[in-house]
């Protein structure tokens, strides 16, 4: 009788267990962070669309100054891709399986041109348009380095 029962064990709920065991490890560590990368991805083309005005128009029209503060668009349009890269890091960095994401050296060249996009939205006094022009090639790279495609042509 208790052979029976040790044969039960070990050839239906220890192999059930370990099958279970293995597939949480996958869901947690692999499935879950890989679809969070996924989102984060998906936010920046979001807002790379949505803030394409402020990109092609990185100084306010009526804004002449400096210290004149930001319109509410482009104050919110900075914080956003502050965030954006910080949260791309923080995503990649805890991923434990990255092949089938971009080379390391693209995700840092997003993570850099996300945050330089931040500080020059706002820029005045860009007499030669060098930093507008940065801004229009630096949302180009981003998309580049995370293989986000256009849906439509937004030129």
């Amino acid at each position: 009788m208790e052979n029976e029962i040790l044969k039960i064990i070990l050839n239906n709920i220890l192999p059930s267990v370990i099958l279970f065991i293995l597939y949480k490890f996958v869901e947690e560590f692999i499935i879950k962070p890989h679809l969070e990368y996924k989102k984060i991805i998906a936010k920046i083309d979001h807002f790379l669309k949505f803030y394409l005005n402020i990109i092609w128009n990185i100084n306010p029209p009526t804004r002449t100054k400096p210290y004149e503060p930001l319109p509410e668009d482009w104050g919110k349009a900075k914080e956003t891709f502050r965030n954006l890269s910080c949260e791309l890091e923080a995503q990649y960095k805890s991923m434990i399986l990255k092949r089938f994401l971009p080379n390391k050296k693209y995700i840092d060249t997003a993570i850099k041109d996300l945050m330089i996009l931040s500080n020059i939205i706002g820029t005045v006094n860009d007499y030669k348009g060098a930093f507008q022009n940065k801004a229009i090639n630096l949302e180009e790279e981003i998309r580049t380095c995370l293989r986000i495609s256009r849906m439509i042509d937004e030129k």
